[in-house]
This record gives structure tokens, sequence and C-alpha cells, in this order.
């Protein structure tokens, strides 16, 4: 109500009126405060929010451009730029980039080794901070991870493969006896002789 009242066209008030009308006039101030504050506060989460968003501004969709020339850096600044303030943020420290500061492209969420589409703009040293400790590390784990569960890596394998490897029927003590490498179901019968003083 105080909203309608505030951006409605001043009107004539009525004779009849006249009395309520140092009544009517503070009502309409504030409602004006209120449209304001209303406004301010919208303005502060939308750029809350870009800033939640860690400014996930270009993804995959983008034209093919080579990422080291200048016309897609630019787009890149353009589209990272903030729609209210113009400001453009890092979006692992958080802080602002300034212009002529050193920068670099930054992939968000999944890395772009891992198929990450999603980038924006970085600190030149946040990014090598992140990718050192974090990035390189986590992606080998995650291939090694991988190579061992489809077993494409797996003991044995290569051109220098021993005779007494895990997959062989061979093996070797620590003594250096070569013996025959008992099945999974030996060495549990084995175990519960051992254990419960049963005959193997």
């Amino acid at each position: 109500m105080f909203l309608s009242l505030s951006l409605a066209a001043p009107v004539s008030i009525p004779a009849i009126m006249e009395p309520m009308a140092p009544l009517i006039m503070p009502l309409q101030i504030r409602g004006l405060f209120i449209a304001i504050r209303f406004i301010a506060r919208t303005a502060r989460r939308i750029m809350a929010a870009s800033l939640a968003r860690g400014i996930d501004c270009m993804t995959d969709h983008r034209p093919r451009l080579n990422p080291n020339s200048a016309k897609y850096r630019e787009q890149l600044w353009d589209a990272c730029a903030n729609p209210t303030t113009g400001f453009v943020h890092c979006n692992l420290c958080r802080g602002r980039v300034f212009a002529g500061e050193a920068w670099a492209e930054s992939h968000i969420g999944v890395p772009a080794a891992l198929g990450g589409d999603t980038v924006g703009i970085a600190h030149k040293r946040c990014n090598e901070l992140d990718n050192n400790t974090f990035v390189t590390p986590f992606v080998a784990k995650t291939k090694r991870m991988r190579r061992k569960h489809v077993g494409a890596d797996t003991p044995g394998l290569g051109k220098k493969s021993f005779s007494a490897n895990r997959d062989k029927p061979l093996m070797k003590k620590l003594n250096g006896e070569v013996v025959r490498r008992p099945a999974r179901g030996e060495k549990h019968r084995a175990l519960m002789a051992k254990l419960h003083g049963e005959q193997a």
C-alpha cells in the first residue's frame, strides 16, 4: 500500500480530506523510504548470489577460440564482470581482480582434465597454488583409481613382468625360496586350521 502511494503521481487532495492531509503526507514519505530500502536490499542480494556462485560466468557453449588469445581473454573478462558493479572477482579467494593485474582462466568445480567446462577468472598466483596443492594430486589419484577399477593397471603388466608376481602361479619368499602360490581357498583352510586346530 505504501509502495503504491509513493509511486503514484501526485494528486490533489479533495476538500473533504483536507483535514487528513497531515496524516497522508507522512505515509507517502514512508512508502518512498520503503521502496528505496527494498531496491537496495535486492541489489545486495544479487551481488551476494553472484559471489556465492563463484562467478560461474562462461560454459563450453562459448566460441572455440584459443584460450591464450586476446579476444578470448577479453570475452572472458566481460562475461565474468558483475552486472551491477562491473567488478571482476577471483573465484578462488573471492578478492577483486583489478585491470592490469595478472590473472588466468580458472575452471570452477570439475577440473578441465576431468571434463569440466565452467570457467571463471582467478588471480594467477591463486590459480597456480590451487593447481599445485589440489587439482593436480586430485586428478592423478582419480585416474589411478579408475585404471585400477577397470583393470587397466594391475600388477604384473608391462615389459618387465616378473614370474613371481601376484597373478602368477609362483611366489618368492623373503628368504629367496620360490614356491607354488596357494589358491585363496587353500590359504583360508590353512588359516582356519591354525586358528581352530582343525585338519586342513
